[in-house]
């Protein structure tokens, strides 16, 4: 896939990959990343907030009491948000990390070798 950006853009492959292992170019290529996440992130939190207008809108004036209910079920899952596990394999290296509000942070500290030794006393005992 590389290869084909790479034809399309008129440079050779080698070219890309030497330009790729310089620091400023990583540091661009980082940047054009998080700034893309944010953009989806705020396009997705707008037509989330439309949704949210059009369901309000079927639920006072929609005919159908099926149509209703439904709204009434979609608003009822809104109010609670279902738990969710996100799991972050990457390393760390420092600076900051954007937590979305309402987003649940866990940090855990220590090594699995740690839990494995914990888990060999209790099995043990």
């Amino acid at each position: 896939m590389i290869q084909e950006a790479c034809r399309r853009a008129g440079i050779k492959y080698s070219a890309w990959h030497k330009a790729m292992a310089k620091p400023h170019v990583q540091a661009l290529l980082e940047k054009m990343k998080t700034e893309y996440i944010q953009q989806v992130e705020t396009m997705a939190e707008r037509h989330k907030a439309r949704a949210l207008e059009i369901a309000a809108d079927l639920l006072e004036n929609a005919e159908s009491e099926a149509v209703k209910a439904r709204m009434v079920e979609f608003f009822r899952r809104e109010a609670s948000p279902a738990a969710s596990i996100t799991i972050n394999n990457t390393v760390n290296s420092g600076g900051y990390e954007y937590a979305r509000p309402g987003q649940r942070v866990v940090e855990i500290e220590g090594s699995a070798e740690d839990v494995t030794d914990q888990g060999s006393d209790d099995a043990g005992n």
